[in-house]
C-alpha cells in the first residue's frame, strides 16, 4: 500500500512538473476553467486580482501548452475576450483531482 501511495505522489509531482501546472496561478485559472469551461478574461483578471500583463503571460503558456483558447468575441459593447478550456486542459485536471483524492484518502498510508 505504502507503494501505491508513493506512486501517487510520483505521478503529482511529474504532473505538476508541466509548465502548464508548475505555476499556483495556471493551476487556479485551469481549476476555474474546469468548473466554469469558459470565463471573460475580465473576470478571471478581477477574482485573481492580477494586472493584465501578468494574466496574459500566464493564459500565452496556458495555450502554448493547449491547455485553454482564447477567444475575441464581438458583443454589442464592444469585443469580449473569453478563456475556454481545452478537452487536454479538462483531462490533465482530472488526473490532477484523481491524484489529490488518492493522497487525501492517504492511500497506503497504514
Amino acid at each position: 500500500m505504502l507503494v501505491l501511495f508513493m506512486d501517487y505522489l510520483k505521478e503529482l509531482v511529474d504532473l505538476l512538473n508541466n509548465r502548464g501546472l508548475s505555476n499556483p496561478l495556471r493551476l487556479g485559472i485551469l481549476i476555474s476553467l474546469f468548473n466554469k469551461e469558459r470565463l471573460d478574461y475580465s473576470d478571471i483578471r478581477r477574482a485573481l486580482n492580477i494586472s493584465k500583463s501578468n494574466l496574459s503571460m500566464n493564459l500565452q503558456i496556458l495555450t502554448e501548452e493547449e491547455l485553454v483558447k482564447v477567444r475575441k468575441i464581438p458583443t454589442i459593447t464592444g469585443v469580449k475576450t473569453v478563456v475556454e478550456i481545452t478537452e487536454k486542459g479538462k483531462e490533465i485536471i482530472k488526473q490532477y483531482f484523481k491524484i489529490m483524492e488518492e493522497v487525501r484518502k492517504g492511500t497506503g498510508s497504514s
